[in-house]
């Protein structure tokens, strides 16, 4: 298993485990962006709205406001369970690999299971003996699609 995998693998336990949310924050790096844009062609993401464009600084609100004890949002808890596939290495650009990867995400809430699914693109650096992410983007094969709770929790 190549360390990009692994390093994906990681991020997806992370992100399915409420009590790592904050772990997963820093698997970014301070310049970190997390990115959902609306369709394939969209390029850039200040060009035009996205589902998401968030910063490091706004994962983190997000989720201090997720976890706290009054966040009507989660309650109760939302539950996912992501599978993470067909990763690969496109290229490596000075030092940044550009990983593409897979996924199908089911979420349970409120006795409602919703499924997404889509591409990963992200942009790694190195760090230590592992990754950082600068930055995360999550194709959703339906995300011209209406969604009621895309933004309780993160793809």
């Amino acid at each position: 298993m190549s360390d990009a995998a692994r390093f994906l693998y990681h991020e997806a336990r992370c992100l399915d485990d409420r009590r790592r949310w904050e772990e997963w924050l820093t698997l970014f790096t301070d310049d970190g962006t997390y990115w959902m844009p609306y369709s394939l062609d969209h390029i850039e993401p200040l060009e035009r709205p996205s589902i998401v464009y968030e910063d490091k600084v706004l994962l983190a609100i997000r989720i201090r406001r997720l976890l706290h004890p009054r966040a009507w949002a989660q309650d109760p808890e939302t539950r996912t369970s992501r599978i993470v596939g067909n990763i690969l290495v496109e290229r490596d650009e000075g030092g940044e690999l550009v990983v593409h990867s897979t996924f199908h995400m089911l979420e349970f809430r409120a006795d409602r299971q919703l499924m997404y699914g889509g591409s990963y693109t992200h942009r790694l650096v190195r760090h230590g003996d592992s990754f950082r992410i600068r930055q995360k983007r999550v194709d959703l094969i339906s995300g011209d699609g209406v969604y009621q709770d895309i933004i309780q929790v993160l793809p």
